[in-house]
């Protein structure tokens, strides 16, 4: 398995998300609303499902000059950060990324607690 995938399976299981992987679409969680029709999600591509990820999770997203940092307290007072590149950093794709390593790490946590 792939780190993306276990990152995304992880804060699909934070968020209560069922889904079925789909390798299509540029890989992505397929999930089937209530009326049947198919969703893809994948928060580290998309900024919408990201930002109701951390939404969802009640996250706390901070910017900085060089980084994009994610907490929440709930779950651990650690920051998941995100480094972005000075010249050319794309802090959209370090914004989704640091929020779905928070959320990666509150499903880990929900995953032991079920142990």
């Amino acid at each position: 398995m792939n780190e993306d995938r276990e990152l995304l399976e992880l804060a699909a299981l934070a968020a209560g998300i069922q889904y079925e992987w789909h390798q299509g679409c540029g890989e992505a969680l397929h999930l089937t609303a209530q009326d049947a029709t198919a969703i893809y999600w994948n928060p580290l591509r998309d900024d919408g499902d990201a930002f109701r990820l951390a939404a969802f999770l009640r996250l706390t997203v901070y910017h900085d000059v060089l980084a994009v940092i994610v907490k929440h307290k709930q779950y651990s007072w650690e920051w998941m950060g995100e480094m972005v590149d000075e010249d050319c950093g794309d802090r959209n794709a370090a914004t989704r990324r640091a929020i779905v390593r928070a959320a990666a790490e509150i499903g880990k946590q929900m995953k032991e607690q079920d142990k």
